[in-house]
């Protein structure tokens, strides 16, 4: 018989993918935040979406292929040392907007409170108000970097919904646009509106992912940044499980890179968003892609 490595299958949760418990990279579930370094989040809310519902199935698809990622993308023993919990998720009512997101915010500020980092698993888009209300009061205006196809600048309807949320962030002083960037955008969009710096697809595709990373990490410096990547970003090949799909956009290899490429940034917390599992490939390729960005942005949170 080969050698078995046994401390790092414990450090799996001591199942098999297919087997056991399922918190994100098989963190354990609790809402004891002592000592945490980081907890997970799942947000699942679809009640701001405009097109195809289903993205309050996101947390747990994410936290199903998460633990696909063990020796792949995460490697084994990665979390020995830190202590990283999955806290559950906030309790939504469905049907209430407002309720929802007081709920998101009071759970984002209490594990913030507790001087843990904040991973949060949606959901569709509009959770990332919010996360950032919550985080601004931690770290002051932020830096953003966002991932997707949209630029959610969107003011044409009343009230919060996932398309208006970056022009709502930018009116309460939530972030600072000029020193934030938006990637993969392809859809016809004002981001341009709230002084965002913005990427789109194309520039990526033609100038490839190194020029956008420089792009990142000069516009945000030192300054404290957070990562909301919505899923849409992927082109549909690679992110079929989605309610607002665009085609024409980059690759998971080129997601993976740019995310790579960010580390040593002062990344103080961040979402994956807009994962919605009834619209998913074979392989459940969108959940997939979206665990293997939600452990990156995890990762940069922590190394940074």
């Amino acid at each position: 018989m080969t050698d078995f490595d046994i401390d790092g299958f414990a450090a799996q949760g001591g199942h098999l993918p297919y087997a056991g418990p399922l918190g994100f990279m098989r963190r354990p579930f609790t809402r004891d935040l002592d000592g945490a370094a980081a907890a997970v989040l799942g947000a699942p809310l679809d009640l701001g979406v405009s097109n195809r519902s289903g993205t309050r199935f996101g947390p747990r698809a994410l936290r199903e292929m998460s633990v696909y990622q063990f020796g792949q993308v995460c490697p084994l023993g990665w979390f020995e040392g830190r202590r990283v919990v999955d806290y559950g998720d906030s309790l939504l009512l469905p049907g209430d907007m407002d309720q929802s997101l007081r709920a998101i915010e009071n759970d984002a500020s209490t594990i913030l409170d507790a001087g843990a980092r904040l991973l949060t698993l949606g959901g569709d888009h509009t959770i990332s108000l919010p996360l950032l209300r919550a985080h601004a009061r931690a770290h002051g205006t932020l830096s953003m970097i966002h991932f997707d196809s949209h630029t959610d600048t969107y003011d044409i309807f009343d009230g919060p919904w996932h398309g208006s949320i970056f022009e709502s962030a930018v009116d309460e002083g939530l972030l600072d646009p000029a020193r934030s960037v938006q990637l993969g955008i392809r859809a016809a969009g004002i981001g341009e509106k709230k002084g965002y710096r913005v990427v789109d697809a194309d520039a990526i595709d033609r100038e490839g992912v190194d020029a956008a990373i420089t792009v990142v990490r000069e516009t945000v410096g030192e300054r404290p940044a957070y990562i909301t990547f919505d899923v849409d970003f992927l082109d549909p090949a690679y992110a079929p499980g989605t309610g607002t799909p665009v085609a024409g956009g980059p690759t998971t290899a080129e997601a993976r890179r740019i995310l790579l490429g960010l580390a040593g940034l002062r990344i103080v917390g961040g979402d994956v968003v807009e994962v919605s599992p009834p619209f998913d490939g074979p392989g459940q390729i969108t959940s997939l892609a979206g665990s293997a960005a939600a452990f990156h942005i995890l990762e940069l949170m922590l190394n940074g």
